[in-house]
């Protein structure tokens, strides 16, 4: 049977845990038990940061395993020439501001031309412009995170070049994670959105743990490789018992006392 399953991973390319979970319920089948439905747990949110820019790593403001919200600064790229361009930026807009309010106030004493009041005016706008320009460049050389979460990875090291693109961090929300399974059309014919799903964490060899969540997810769309339709349990993670990756089995209801 596992020959088969071999086999069956050469031609197709689900992911390869799917296909572990095939052979164990083929495996549990041949000796005429109930196979158990079988999932794994993912984060609930999972972001690679990259920069717009290239560079060079200039500061690393967190570490592995820090916890970070929204908006937090990461990693920053050396930014000397962009704090230059801004020290430029912001002299050449106190300069047009002075040129307008004298023009401005010659208009208003009917002294001064009002096309040269316009070009003073035009003058300082672009100023401002160009300004907020350099600004907005010096805002790319940072990485900043875009949920709240844990800081999973850090891939460069200071002093070390950045790509365009290239992934430099990944952050992870973990507080809340989800279960994937892959079930068959007829059993997620019966599955409801927002209805309670009850799991344990599978071959711990420990005292068996068992986990509440809510169906989220039961994808319209079959998987057309296998015939299986994705489903997707949230469930709350405040003290970070599930750890992504972890294989999880559905377990029967909790019976009422």
């Amino acid at each position: 049977m596992l020959n088969v399953v071999q086999r069956f991973w050469e031609i197709h390319r689900l992911p390869s845990w799917v296909y572990l979970l095939i052979a164990s319920l083929c495996a549990t089948a041949s000796n005429g038990a109930e196979p158990p439905l079988k999932g794994i747990i993912l984060p609930f949110q999972d972001v690679d940061l990259t920069f717009p820019v290239p560079g060079v790593v200039a500061e690393i403001k967190v570490h592995e395993g820090d916890l970070v919200k929204k908006g937090h600064a990461l990693v920053r790229l050396d930014d000397r020439l962009e704090k230059l361009e801004i020290k430029k930026a912001e002299a050449l807009v106190e300069q047009a501001r002075f040129e307008h309010e004298a023009a401005a106030k010659l208009i208003a004493e009917n002294i001064g031309s009002r096309t040269e009041a316009l070009a003073k005016r035009i003058t300082f706008d672009l100023a401002l412009n160009a300004l907020e320009t350099a600004r907005a460049k010096e805002a790319q050389r940072t990485i900043f995170s875009s949920i709240e979460g844990v800081v999973v990875r850090i891939h460069k090291e200071v002093g070390e070049s950045v790509l365009l693109n290239e992934v430099v961090v990944r952050v992870a929300r973990l507080n809340r994670v989800y279960a994937q399974f892959y079930v068959s059309a007829e059993e997620a014919a019966m599955l409801r959105l927002g209805n309670d799903f009850r799991m344990k964490l599978a071959g711990n060899g420990q005292a068996e743990k068992f986990f509440n969540g809510k169906i989220a997810l039961v994808d319209p769309v079959l998987d057309a490789e296998s015939a299986l339709v994705r489903v997707r349990v949230d469930v709350a993670n405040d003290k970070g018992e599930l750890k992504a990756g972890m294989r999880v089995e559905k377990a029967a209801p909790e019976r009422a006392p």
